[in-house]
């Protein structure tokens, strides 16, 4: 609500002559509807509401990628289905293992970290995303830099053998946000 929605509802209001974007959100929890037109409404230039062809909100369950098959295989001509994922890197896993046969279709994914919890963890996601066709059209990011349209793309990736091979001397840890962790933290945890 504070940087992702505004982000896309700036987007959407600066280029409505040219683009058509429907925003699906879908989650576990019931989603804040209300919550996320309003977010939406007052994010746009002159806050006259948001100018996204559409808004929906599905419910269901990380391990049932039936709702994504769909959306998939209705994209249409020069239609693009972007996907950003905020989840536990094992539902990333899933859903790339489930989404390899539609590589032929417009798709980007985008991946939030964490990329999992430790070193091998993410090596075994590298090696489902490189085993899948699918692997050019996934981008891994940090929020922050989603937020300042900075991906990380393919090619751009530090490979993470190589810097397993370097020698860190020092890291900074800064934390720039207003709101603490609140209820996240046994998300990280998991």
């Amino acid at each position: 609500k504070l940087k992702i929605l505004p982000a896309l509802a700036q987007f959407a209001y600066q280029n409505q002559e040219r683009v058509r974007l429907n925003l699906i959100g879908y989650s576990r929890s019931k989603p804040d509807g209300a919550g996320i037109i309003e977010t939406l409404d007052k994010a746009t230039e002159n806050g006259d509401g948001h100018k996204l062809n559409s808004v929906k909100f599905v419910q269901g369950q990380y391990s049932d990628f039936s709702f994504f098959d769909q959306e998939f295989n209705n994209l249409k001509g020069e239609e693009r289905a972007v996907v950003y994922m905020a989840s536990p890197p094992h539902v990333f896993t899933d859903f790339i293992k489930a989404s390899c046969p539609h590589n032929d279709k417009n798709i980007e994914i985008l991946v939030e970290k964490p990329f999992g919890s430790d070193y091998k963890e993410a090596i075994r996601m590298l090696k489902v995303v490189n085993s899948c066709a699918l692997a050019p059209k996934v981008n891994f990011l940090d929020h922050y830099q989603f937020k300042t349209s900075a991906f990380l793309t393919g090619a751009e990736l530090i490979n993470l053998k190589d810097l397993q091979k370097q020698k860190l001397t020092r890291v900074t840890v800064q934390a720039l946000e207003a709101l603490g962790v609140k209820d996240r933290a046994g998300y990280y945890n998991d």
